[in-house]
C-alpha cells in the first residue's frame, strides 16, 4: 500500500510540474567527475560517462555538458556534425542554446547563407533568442 502512495504521489508531482519527468540526472556523469546541481536538485553540469544524446544533439563524452535548471541543454561540444535549427554545426565544435531550446551559437560546418548573409564555414554563428541571425564571419 505504501508503494502505491509513493508512485501516486510522484505522478501527481509530475502532472503539476514539480518534478520534470524528462530531466537528466547525475547518473549520466563520469564517475569521479565534478557534478554540479541546482538548488532544486536538477543537474547543472558534468562530464558524461559516454556520448550523450539530448534531443538528437550528440554531446562528446570527454567534455563538460551544461544544463539550465529547467533541464534544457545549455552547452556542450558536439560528438558529431549536427543540423540544428537548419544550420550545419561542426563536429567537435561548441554548441550553445537559450533556455527555450533555441540555438544560440555553434561553429558552421559549411558555408551558409542566413538571412541573405553569406557566412563562412568553420567560423562561429550567433543567433538571438527568437532565432534571427545575430552575427557570423562574412564570406566575401
Amino acid at each position: 500500500m505504501s508503494m502505491f502512495k509513493i508512485i501516486f504521489g510522484a505522478l501527481i508531482l509530475m502532472i503539476f510540474g514539480v518534478i520534470e519527468a524528462n530531466a537528466i540526472n547525475q547518473s549520466i556523469c563520469d564517475s569521479g567527475a565534478n557534478v554540479e546541481l541546482y538548488p532544486n536538485g536538477s543537474l547543472k553540469s558534468c562530464v558524461p560517462n559516454e556520448s550523450l544524446d539530448v534531443n538528437d544533439i550528440i554531446c562528446n563524452s570527454q567534455n563538460l555538458v551544461n544544463f539550465y535548471d529547467n533541464g534544457q541543454l545549455e552547452s556542450c561540444i558536439l560528438a558529431e556534425q549536427a543540423t540544428i535549427s537548419g544550420q550545419e554545426c561542426k563536429e567537435f565544435g561548441p554548441v550553445n542554446f537559450y533556455d527555450n531550446g533555441q540555438l544560440k551559437s555553434c561553429i558552421l560546418a559549411e558555408q551558409a547563407t542566413i538571412s541573405g548573409q553569406k557566412c563562412k564555414e568553420f567560423e562561429p554563428i550567433n543567433f538571438y533568442p527568437e532565432g534571427k541571425l545575430k552575427s557570423c564571419s562574412k564570406n566575401e
